[in-house]
């Protein structure tokens, strides 16, 4: 009985031990950076980060309705999924996943930034924000960046990001950052647009060079 008494406490108190640990804030640069500009960054718990300034992230989190991540002075590429478990009126489990979002911004030093989403009260609510996840990110109480709809690139297992650097101060034009994949069924020239203003200034000048060598019909 001692024993047993022993190894309950032993276990209580190492889930006490991890349940501080992850109620500290969570970095989301490499563990060899100055942390004395790290910002705070708010974000609900039923939105997963995925993904930051190029690497994909699986993070694990207390279960509380805010977590709090760091994040460093600069610009960045944060990717946010929304994840939850709703039951329906005969009980049964429904597992709720969007698409990934994508925010692209610049943190000042000194500032504070947080997601600004209302959780779904039903399995219908749910299913509808997953549908079409819209977020708006806010710097204290001012709204600076709105997400749009991650375009993958499966062969780099990346995401499509022309015009972002993460080391300079360049970021997509507000048009650029409106702008969201075209349906696959959409006009040929809806994805052309598309491309082109996701496109860098490379890119668009090899587009015009090879265009020049295209016959045009008689």
């Amino acid at each position: 009985m001692k024993k047993t008494y022993l190894l309950l406490l032993l276990f209580l108190l190492i889930i006490s031990a991890q349940g501080c640990a992850l109620n500290k804030p969570i970095p989301l640069y490499s563990e060899n950076t100055d942390k004395a500009t790290a910002l705070s960054l708010q974000i609900p718990v039923e939105l997963d980060v995925v993904y930051h300034n190029g690497s994909r992230k699986s993070v694990l989190t207390p279960y509380q309705p805010m977590i709090e991540y760091q994040i460093l002075p600069g610009n960045h590429l944060l990717g946010l999924q929304y994840q939850d478990i709703k039951n329906d009126e005969e009980g049964n489990h429904e597992s709720i996943k969007s698409k990934i979002v994508l925010f692209k911004f610049t943190a000042k030093t000194g500032e504070k930034y947080s997601v600004d989403f209302q959780p779904p009260e039903s399995l219908k609510q749910a299913r509808t924000i997953a549908k079409n996840l819209k977020l708006t990110l806010l710097e204290n109480t001012n709204v600076i960046a709105t997400s749009f709809v991650a375009v993958e690139n499966v062969h780099q297992s990346d995401f499509f990001t022309q015009g972002f650097d993460a080391d300079t101060a360049s970021l997509f034009d507000d048009e650029q950052s409106e702008a969201l994949a075209p349906a696959p069924h959409a006009a040929a020239i809806e994805h052309l647009k598309y491309w082109w203003k996701n496109s860098s200034e490379q890119e668009k000048s090899a587009f015009k060079t090879w265009q020049a060598t295209v016959k045009q019909p008689q």
